[in-house]
Parts: structure tokens; sequence; C-alpha cells
């Protein structure tokens, strides 16, 4: 066998290979031989067909099969003869297989790029750290007694607080327009989510009134035709409701799952969860802080077969949950590579340092850790036991446990070395990363 190879551009090599026909058509020989064994042909004995009947029936496609086997096994080879890391499947073109003249091919691929990583005590990481207040906790049940809340009818006129159901009629320069006009509509005073002032002028009227408000569409309306025009809508009110919350009693505690319990009692179990949901918060905003600071520190290039898979992965993984979510099938088809393929160029890039630290650390998923992992999986089901033997008995959703908890190892094992600087952070404002209850930004 012949190998020869060249390096084009980047991480890209070619590779031509030549295998001799005899290498070929002995191959072939061999495997008619076997075939003669075995093979049932009408009209002959099971072991007595003779060979040119063989060679005559299957010998197309055994040599088809034969060079399909000997391009893999060749590729392989020179690979390993040459000391290179393909990443990715080559692109094999052309392919010349003509009988009488062996195989000769060239192999288009690239090969894993060589890292050497920055000192990981040079990377400067920024941890978060949240303390769980009592006031987070006051904010947190009065979010749990809006989950609750009811509407009651009322006869008064409308507050800023409440919502009514209305019918309206919109025009503009005297005509109506397209999607200017609906019966029954909800409107929620306080929300803000129709056009500026549409609210505000309904704030003061009680059931059974109209009122006509005049009002413009913002200049940067979504639909141009629309964009800074005055409009008219006549407006009739049907229903004016005010919000109802529950009280703080037994009733509201046992509806969360905590019978029995007095005020302090449930404020710890509100604080219980908060804290474990921060926590995890947290070691998700920690985990994006290194892989940040690891990419910004390392830039290599990324091999393209890697990064190409990667996409199609990512784009198949979109299009399944649009579906999953409805979307029509002209929705789904909009979707392109393009849309994906820095996402893939990040996760690659990420992969490839992560694996060099893996390596560089000798680390492993630690087994006790992957059946923590598993076991609180399962605690979600009333079948925990049978979700715990579904991943033992599923190498593959097993091996994604254990990649988890590696990349959790890695994190910690570059934790220990790289610098941290600790910042302070509200728990409203973590919980909407980095955005307060007023929409500002905060740290403290």
């Amino acid at each position: 066998m012949d190998v020869v190879v060249n390096r084009t551009e980047g991480l890209e090599h070619k590779v031509s290979v030549q295998i001799p026909e005899t290498r070929v058509s002995d191959e072939v020989q061999t495997r008619l031989n076997k075939l003669s064994r075995t093979a049932r042909v009408d009209g002959f004995r099971p072991g007595k067909v003779p060979l040119r009947v063989i060679r005559q029936r299957f010998g197309s496609a055994i040599r088809q099969e034969v060079v399909g086997d000997l391009l893999r096994e060749s590729f392989g080879k020179a690979m390993a003869e040459k000391q290179l890391r393909p990443a990715g499947d080559p692109v094999i073109d052309p392919l010349n297989a003509t009988i009488g003249h062996g195989i000769s091919y060239t192999a288009t691929f690239d090969v894993y790029p060589d890292i050497t990583l920055e000192p990981l005590e040079q990377l400067q990481l920024e941890k978060l750290v949240c303390d769980v207040t009592d006031d987070d906790i006051t904010k947190m049940i009065d979010i749990l007694r809006r989950q609750r809340l009811e509407w009651h009818d009322v006869e008064r006129p409308a507050g800023p607080q409440d919502r009514l159901f209305i019918s309206f009629r919109g025009t503009m320069n005297g005509e109506p327009f397209e999607g200017g006009s609906a019966d029954n509509f909800l409107v929620d005073l306080n929300q803000r989510r129709l056009i500026q002032g549409f609210e505000d002028g309904l704030i003061g009227v009680a059931p059974g009134e109209s009122r006509q408000l005049q009002l413009t569409f913002p200049r940067d309306y979504g639909k141009p035709e629309f964009a800074g025009n005055d409009v008219v809508f006549d407006v009739t009110v049907h229903k004016v409701q005010e919000m109802v919350l529950p009280d703080i009693d037994a009733t509201f505690y046992a509806s969360f799952g905590v019978p029995d319990a007095d005020d302090a009692r449930f404020r710890e179990e509100v604080a219980a969860n908060m804290a474990r949901e921060r926590d995890r918060r947290l070691e998700q905003r920690f985990k994006q802080e290194v892989h940040a600071k690891l990419l910004q520190a390392n830039p290599i290039a990324l091999p393209r077969g890697l990064v190409e898979q990667e996409a199609g992965r990512l784009l198949q993984q979109t299009k399944d949950h649009l579906r999953a979510q409805g979307a029509t099938a002209a929705q789904v088809d909009t979707m392109t590579r393009d849309m994906v393929l820095e996402q893939a160029r990040r996760r690659v890039h990420l992969g490839l340092l992560l694996a060099e630290v893996i390596k560089l650390a000798g680390l492993k998923a630690d087994p006790a850790l992957v059946r923590k992992r598993i076991e609180d999986i399962a605690s979600g089901y009333e079948e925990s036991e049978q979700v715990i033997a579904w991943y033992y008995q599923n190498p593959e959703r097993r091996m994604e446990i254990e990649a988890q908890c590696l990349e959790d190892e890695t994190i910690k094992w570059i934790a220990t070395r790289a610098g941290i600087a600790e910042t302070p952070v509200r728990f409203d404002a973590l919980m909407n990363n980095g955005q307060t209850d007023d929409g500002h930004k905060a740290n403290g």
C-alpha cells in the first residue's frame, strides 16, 4: 500500500492511497471460496455450487464489499503510519476501484489541533455569591400568592390593577383597518402591552360604559403602514375584575405541600427551596464564566468537519424542538445551518479545550457521583428504581450523565488553580440573569 500525505491549509490534510490489485483480488477470492461452502443456488446442492457460478452470481457484490472494507482499513492504517488524528469523517474524492487497477483514492480531512493551554493560574474568574434575605423570602411568598390569585367581577370603575373584558373598533382616517377590532378582548391594565395610552385611557371606566380613545401608533411600530399614524378606538367595557389574593393561612400552606405549618415553618420551607435554586443557578453561572474565560484565553483552529457535524446535530435538535412546540413545516424549514453555525463553533472549541484539561488533570467521572446524579433524577418519578435501572441498562444514556459529572469535576479542578473574585448579587437579579424586578442591571 502506497501512502502520500499533503497538508493543504490550516488543519486540512489530503492523503492519497494506492492498494494493488493483487490485494483486492486475493481478498475477493477468499470471500468467494468461503461463500461457495454455504451458498444456495437453484439446481445445485449446498456446498457443491461451482466457483464460476458463485463468481458470476456474487462476484460484483463481493468486490464492492471488499472495496468498502479495504477503504476503511487502509485509511486507518494510513493515519496510524503517519501518526495523524483525523477529526470527523474524511471526504473521499476521487475513488477509482476499476477491476484490474486495484484501489486508489484521495481522502481530505482535518486533524485535531495541537493545543497548549494558557496557564490556568492566569485565568481571572468572577464568582457570584448570594444571600437569601428575609425580604427575598417575603417577595417569594408574594409571588406564590399571585400564583393562586383569583379574579372577581366588580361593578365599580376600573382601577390601575384591574383587568377588563372589552369590545373595540379602531379606525384610521375614518376607515377601519385590519386587526383593529375585537370582541370579548382581555386587557390587564397593569401590563401595558397595548399601544401607549390604551390602558391608561380605560382607567375609571365602569362595566357597560363606552369610551373613545384617540391615540397614535409609535413611529417604530412593527407594521410600517401603521407607524406614526393617528388612530381612534371606540371601546365598550363589558366586565371589570379585581384580583383577590389568597390569605396566608393553613389552606395556603397546604396548597404548596406544607400541611399543618405556621408562618415560621412555611418561611423555612420557602427559604430552603430558594437556597436550592440559588445554588443551582450560582453553579450554572460559574460554569458559564469558566467556559467564557477558557475560550477567551485559548483561541485555536477548529476542524471544519467537527464543526459541520455539530452544526448538523444542533440544527436537527432545533427542528425537533420546533415540531414538538407545534411549529408548521414551513416554520421548521426556515431554520438553516448558518443559524446554528456560531453555536456549533463555540461548542466544538469548548469541547476541545475541556478535553485537553481532562487529559492534563487525568480526570475521570466518579462512579459515586454518577450514581447520585442518576438517583437525583430518578427521585422525581414514582418508579425511581426502574428509572435508575433504565440508566444503567442504557450505556448511551449513562454516558451522558458521566459526561456531565466529568465536566463538573473539570470546572472544580480549574477553579482550584484560577484566580477568583467574589461578587455579591441579589437573589432577584441572580434569578433573572442580572436583571432586577425593575429591569435594571444590579449586582448588590
